[in-house]
Protein backbone atom coordinates (compact mmCIF):
# COMPACT_ATOMS: atom_id res chain seq x y z
CA UNK A 1 0.00 0.00 0.00
CA UNK A 2 1.06 3.58 -0.97
CA UNK A 3 -1.52 5.21 1.01
CA UNK A 4 -5.04 4.21 2.36
CA UNK A 5 -6.06 4.35 -1.49
CA UNK A 6 -3.43 3.36 -3.25
CA UNK A 7 -1.31 0.44 -3.70
CA UNK A 8 1.26 -1.78 -6.32
CA UNK A 9 0.55 -4.73 -7.34
CA UNK A 10 2.88 -7.36 -7.75
CA UNK A 11 3.27 -10.91 -8.64
CA UNK A 12 5.88 -13.01 -6.27
CA UNK A 13 8.99 -12.59 -8.18
CA UNK A 14 8.42 -9.19 -8.90
CA UNK A 15 7.87 -8.27 -5.25
CA UNK A 16 10.99 -10.54 -4.35
CA UNK A 17 13.29 -8.42 -7.08
CA UNK A 18 11.63 -5.17 -6.20
CA UNK A 19 12.66 -5.82 -2.24
CA UNK A 20 16.03 -7.00 -3.37
CA UNK A 21 16.71 -3.64 -5.42
CA UNK A 22 15.16 -1.64 -2.39
CA UNK A 23 17.43 -3.70 -0.44
CA UNK A 24 20.60 -2.25 -2.35
CA UNK A 25 19.44 0.50 -4.29
CA UNK A 26 22.18 1.55 -7.41
CA UNK A 27 22.93 4.59 -8.65
CA UNK A 28 21.87 4.56 -11.76
CA UNK A 29 18.41 3.40 -12.78
CA UNK A 30 17.44 -0.82 -12.66
CA UNK A 31 14.63 -2.02 -14.53
CA UNK A 32 12.46 -4.06 -13.54
CA UNK A 33 10.74 -6.13 -15.91
CA UNK A 34 7.10 -6.62 -14.49
CA UNK A 35 5.85 -10.05 -16.15
CA UNK A 36 2.45 -11.60 -16.16
CA UNK A 37 3.70 -14.84 -16.92
CA UNK A 38 6.22 -16.20 -19.02
CA UNK A 39 5.26 -17.28 -22.60
CA UNK A 40 4.90 -20.92 -23.32
CA UNK A 41 6.44 -21.78 -27.00
CA UNK A 42 4.13 -24.69 -27.04
CA UNK A 43 0.99 -24.57 -29.40
CA UNK A 44 -2.06 -23.59 -27.85
CA UNK A 45 -5.45 -25.48 -27.62
CA UNK A 46 -7.27 -24.15 -31.25
CA UNK A 47 -4.05 -24.22 -33.33
CA UNK A 48 -2.48 -27.60 -35.00
CA UNK A 49 1.21 -27.78 -35.07
CA UNK A 50 0.97 -31.18 -34.48
CA UNK A 51 2.77 -31.11 -30.91
CA UNK A 52 5.76 -29.11 -32.62
CA UNK A 53 6.90 -25.85 -30.60
CA UNK A 54 4.95 -23.06 -31.95
CA UNK A 55 6.77 -20.39 -33.97
CA UNK A 56 8.28 -17.55 -32.03
CA UNK A 57 5.36 -14.86 -33.59
CA UNK A 58 2.57 -17.20 -32.87
CA UNK A 59 3.52 -18.22 -29.20
CA UNK A 60 3.91 -14.52 -28.84
CA UNK A 61 0.70 -13.60 -29.71
CA UNK A 62 -0.96 -16.81 -28.25
CA UNK A 63 0.43 -15.82 -24.84
CA UNK A 64 -2.33 -14.38 -22.73
CA UNK A 65 -1.77 -12.05 -20.74
CA UNK A 66 0.96 -10.60 -22.17
CA UNK A 67 4.44 -9.87 -20.39
CA UNK A 68 4.78 -6.56 -19.71
CA UNK A 69 7.50 -4.53 -20.54
CA UNK A 70 9.63 -2.64 -17.97
CA UNK A 71 7.87 -0.26 -15.88
CA UNK A 72 9.55 -0.34 -12.62
CA UNK A 73 12.41 1.00 -11.50
CA UNK A 74 14.76 2.19 -8.88
CA UNK A 75 17.76 4.51 -8.21
CA UNK A 76 19.60 6.22 -5.10
CA UNK A 77 20.39 9.50 -5.39
CA UNK A 78 22.26 11.12 -2.65
CA UNK A 79 19.73 10.36 0.55
CA UNK A 80 16.70 9.51 -0.94
CA UNK A 81 15.75 6.16 -2.64
CA UNK A 82 13.59 6.39 -6.25
CA UNK A 83 11.02 4.07 -7.05
CA UNK A 84 9.35 4.71 -10.12
CA UNK A 85 6.32 1.92 -10.52
CA UNK A 86 2.78 1.77 -11.00
CA UNK A 87 0.48 2.72 -8.73
CA UNK A 88 -3.36 1.77 -8.81
CA UNK A 89 -6.35 3.91 -7.07
CA UNK A 90 -8.64 2.22 -8.61
CA UNK A 91 -9.55 -1.55 -9.26
CA UNK A 92 -11.23 -0.97 -12.15
CA UNK A 93 -8.62 1.43 -13.83
CA UNK A 94 -5.55 0.45 -15.23
CA UNK A 95 -2.11 1.52 -12.92
CA UNK A 96 -0.45 4.62 -13.57
CA UNK A 97 2.82 5.16 -12.93
CA UNK A 98 4.78 7.76 -10.93
CA UNK A 99 7.74 8.63 -8.54
CA UNK A 100 7.95 7.52 -5.29
CA UNK A 101 10.68 9.22 -2.94
CA UNK A 102 11.70 6.86 0.16
CA UNK A 103 14.31 7.59 2.43
CA UNK A 104 17.32 4.68 2.93
CA UNK A 105 15.81 3.36 5.78
CA UNK A 106 12.44 3.44 4.59
CA UNK A 107 13.86 1.68 1.18
CA UNK A 108 15.47 -0.85 3.62
CA UNK A 109 12.33 -1.08 5.60
CA UNK A 110 10.20 -1.33 2.75
CA UNK A 111 12.68 -4.19 1.18
CA UNK A 112 12.46 -6.43 4.52
CA UNK A 113 8.68 -6.13 4.93
CA UNK A 114 8.49 -7.07 1.38
CA UNK A 115 10.80 -10.31 1.68
CA UNK A 116 9.11 -11.18 4.93
CA UNK A 117 5.54 -11.36 2.95
CA UNK A 118 7.25 -13.58 -0.01
CA UNK A 119 8.98 -15.64 2.42
CA UNK A 120 5.55 -16.17 3.80
CA UNK A 121 3.51 -16.90 0.67
CA UNK A 122 5.65 -19.29 -0.59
Amino acid sequence: MVSDREEVLLELAEARELARLLADPPHEWAALTLTMMNSDPVMPAGFHGEGRPASKRVAHFAAFPFTRSPVAAVRRVLDSVTVFCPVQTDPHRDQSPRYLALTPGEAAGLAAMVAKLVDGVE
